[in-house]
This record gives structure tokens, sequence and C-alpha cells, in this order.
């Protein structure tokens, strides 16, 4: 996949149709635009790879789309073998999904996300 590019692939949560921008890989994983979770949220490798087997803890959904419906980004992450979940990483963009984030700046989400999350 080509840096910036948009593909279209089952939500790792809840297997809906779902968008994905891949991150940089210092930042580790994706940003994921789901519609039926909510809004976007990002999730890294490791973590990714356990949810699409639906290895993941109870509850986890219910709070990726808490913190959704808080106007928050997620991120989910796995080190180790310990589940990080539910650092916030930036503010929803009002549905404007992976284009420019008109409410809080000019910068791409995904170029916010690879910087907040690599600090």
């Amino acid at each position: 996949m080509s840096e910036g590019h948009i593909d279209g692939t089952p939500c790792p949560f809840c297997g809906m149709p779902a968008q994905r921008k891949e991150l940089t890989p210092r930042a580790d994983g994706y940003l994921y635009l789901c519609q039926t979770c909510g809004g976007s949220y990002s999730i890294g490798m490791s973590a990714l790879a356990r949810a699409m087997d639906g290895d993941f803890p109870p509850g986890l959904l219910a709070d990726v789309r808490d913190a959704i419906a808080g106007g928050n980004v997620p991120r989910v992450a796995r080190i180790a073998t310990d589940w990080h979940p539910l650092d916030i990483v930036d503010g929803q963009d009002n549905g404007l999904g992976f284009g420019q984030n008109t409410r809080r700046s000019d910068v791409d989400p995904v170029d916010r996300l690879d910087r907040q999350i690599s600090n």
C-alpha cells in the first residue's frame, strides 16, 4: 500500500466495511474510519493482527465506540502481551474522514497522528 492510499477493508472490531490509511512506520499501524463504530480510530499492527482473529478483550469494542462518541480518536495498541487500549491521540473531525480536518487544523489527520504517536 502506498503512503496516503485509502483501502476499503473490514473493520477489525465489528467486521463491517471500513476505510483505512497506513500510518508511517514509526507510528505503527493504521487509521481506520468505520461508520458502524461511529468514526475514526488508530490501531497498531500487533493489536490489528489479534483483533482480526477476534482475539481482543471483552468490552474493547464498546470502549472504542464510547471514545469515538465522545469526540476522540482512540489508539489501540498491544505491547508484548499487554493491551493498551484507548490512548486518546486526536479528536474526531466532524465526519470529514480522511480529508483535511478544518475544525482543528489544516494538517492531514494521518500526519497529525503519526507525529503524536511517535513522540
